[in-house]
């Protein structure tokens, strides 16, 4: 997965961020274990111990079990922000990136300074892993700068900035980038494949730099299954 060759990066007219997630490679039947420590991380956003008790009850009954049950390792936690009782979807996802408590409006970045992760400096756990040599990819059932995924590659003073956000996160070296938002991606006045304009007021195009740099466009489903297995 560390050729880039290999990279991916899917634009679709997804804009529901229902639920999102981070994805970070992990062994194909019969590789055997891996030493650095691959792992799938799920930022359902929005969701905690009472969304799954009521999904519980209402879909399998107060004794069911549902497959959230039955994941290996469920990780809760107090989700309070540090100037807030309640969290925010970016604030939330900062905290799942950096390990830290930060305050409410945070996206990767506070309005003042950059977020210092737990285990210091001011990257992401995800940037930490790319640093290290693992190949990291997102999947987001949103659009591109939603707060899920992309704070683990991406830091802004202010959530609203979804043309930067959507710049750092095409350039941040993951292997596959699956999202919504191709409005993001493309400059004023050009229209995208699912046939919106682009909202990008520097001009740039950042599909076809993503082309440039060795990424796969896929558009759709079909595109998407077209691809060779390598």
């Amino acid at each position: 997965m560390g050729s880039i060759q290999s990279r991916a990066i899917r634009i679709a007219t997804w804009t529901a961020a229902v639920a999102v997630g981070l994805l970070l490679p992990v062994p194909a039947p019969g590789e055997g274990p891996v030493a650095t420590g691959s792992a799938i991380f799920l930022h359902p956003d929005g969701v905690g111990a009472q969304g799954w008790t009521a999904h519980r009850i209402y879909r399998h009954g107060p004794d069911g079990t549902s497959n959230w049950d039955r994941m290996e390792r469920i990780g809760l936690y107090r989700s309070h922000l540090l100037n807030s009782t309640n969290a925010s979807s970016h604030g939330g996802a900062t905290v799942h990136a950096y390990g830290v408590k930060v305050p409410f409006d945070t996206y990767g970045h506070s309005s003042e300074k950059p977020v210092e992760a737990l285990a210091g400096g001011h990257r992401s756990i995800m940037i930490e892993a790319r640093d290290t040599g693992l190949a990291i990819g997102l999947v987001n059932s949103g659009h591109i700068a939603e707060p899920g995924t992309g704070v683990f590659v991406a830091g802004v003073p202010s959530r609203s900035m979804t043309e930067e956000i959507a710049r750092q996160v095409v350039e941040s070296g993951a292997e596959v980038l699956f999202s919504g938002g191709e409005i993001y991606l493309l400059p004023e006045g050009i229209v995208g494949r699912h046939g919106q304009p682009g909202s990008r007021a520097d001009g740039r195009n950042l599909i076809e730099e993503a082309r440039e740099n060795g990424y796969r466009v896929v558009h759709d489903r079909d595109e998407l299954l077209a691809l060779p297995a390598d």
